[in-house]
């Protein structure tokens, strides 16, 4: 019975891990592969930290990357810029200087897109050791 219990945590946990990797669907037009991109512990020797948020267009009409705006000065981010017609997807990559520390950060990221009423929100996350 016990190992029985220990099975079905086990399990449940997987597929709690497995859900949170899910895509994120905004107002039915556009799917992110994630929303929140965790770097974890890393060392300030690392460098400048990237990372890329992948975006699909699942309407029925084209779309675009208006505008991404970072909550501060030590992250940036670069975009596709063309017409994701539907199907197509698009990026957004993201840096993070990493040049202070030791500190954890959590940065926010408005992707402004054609279409959609209301910016999607991205986050980048980690603690600098």
């Amino acid at each position: 019975m016990k190992r029985l219990f220990v099975l079905s945590l086990c399990l449940l946990s997987i597929t709690l891990s497995i859900r949170a990797q899910e895509s994120v669907t905004h107002e039915g037009k556009v799917s992110f592969d994630t929303v929140v991109y965790d770097f974890g512990e890393v060392s300030r020797k690392c460098g400048p930290l990237h990372c890329r948020f992948v975006v699909t267009n699942i309407s029925y009409k084209a779309t675009v990357i208006s505008r991404v705006t970072t909550s501060c000065g030590c992250t940036y981010a670069e975009w596709s810029k063309e017409p994701l017609r539907p199907g197509e997807r698009g990026y957004i990559d993201v840096t993070y200087k990493n040049d202070a520390g030791p500190v954890p950060f959590d940065k926010s990221i408005k992707v402004f897109m054609i279409g959609l009423e209301k910016p999607v929100c991205l986050r980048i996350k980690g603690e600098v050791k």
